[in-house]
């Protein structure tokens, strides 16, 4: 135990191939830390809800709808478009050094923004952009932060660390730019 969660090694690659094997509906959800859990971040996501009929449903969905072959193909003109605006936006920047982290990530985002309702959530060179950017690289890093309040629990009200309040000044920030530009 590491405070209060279970903490499971495996040394050798047979056994990990027997636990996963015989043992894989036991471990199958994932382990929600504090910082998921502003905002509801953990329950409107595939990757990390909880096993069971609605995460089946969500994958079928995702598998059937979005992933599904034809899917693919109707959207090649959209992703070629996205492919292109990353292009253009890298060699905007002349000789200039280029931060491809940041552009990339927008570009998915765009890409996502396309697919889903036919327009672009961000432009790297406008300041939404660039919030965008810093308001999405803190959620992934509070959410990968080491938490004490995961491990103790009863410890979560003081928010030690100040993960949460980072979290949630960083997800609103996320959900007033997209609001706005999804709006």
């Amino acid at each position: 135990h590491l405070g209060s969660e279970t903490i499971l090694v495996i040394q050798t690659a047979k056994a990990a191939t027997d636990f996963f094997k015989n043992h894989d509906h036991s471990f199958v959800d994932r382990n929600i830390n504090e910082t998921m859990r502003v905002h509801d971040y953990h329950q409107g996501s595939l990757i990390l809800a909880p096993y069971g009929p609605h995460w089946r449903w969500l994958k079928k969905l995702l598998v059937t709808k979005m992933l599904a072959s034809e899917r693919v193909r109707e959207s090649e003109s959209v992703r070629e478009k996205c492919v292109e605006d990353l292009i253009r936006w890298i060699d905007d920047h002349g000789k200039k050094a280029v931060d491809v982290g940041r552009i990339v990530l927008l570009a998915e985002f765009n890409l996502f923004g396309n697919l889903m309702v036919s327009k672009d959530i961000v432009e790297p060179s406008l300041e939404n952009g660039s919030e965008f950017f810093r308001a999405m690289s803190g959620v992934t890093k509070w959410v990968g932060t080491p938490n004490v309040a995961d491990f103790f629990p009863w410890l979560r009200w003081m928010d030690l660390q100040g993960l949460k309040k980072k979290m949630e000044k960083d997800m609103k920030k996320v959900f007033e730019i997209a609001s706005v530009l999804l709006g």
